[in-house]
């Protein structure tokens, strides 16, 4: 379940381009938000380079548009 404020932000969100994230006090920057999964709490992203990235979003302490 996600009770952390920034997993239910990013359910508001479409794709959308990123500055900057912070989880567990590292930035990841250039990132796009695609998805996300509300059940298990996993954030999908795509590095600038065509990666797909999975984060835990109730470890996103910031996000930066």
């Amino acid at each position: 379940m996600m009770n952390n404020p920034i997993c239910k932000l990013l359910e508001n969100f479409t794709i959308t381009p990123l500055i900057r994230i912070v989880v567990s006090g590292n930035e990841h920057f250039n990132l796009t938000f695609t998805n996300i999964d509300s059940e298990r709490s996993l954030a999908f992203f795509v590095d600038n380079i065509g990666n797909p990235v999975v984060i835990d979003c109730s470890k996103i302490s910031l996000i930066e548009i």
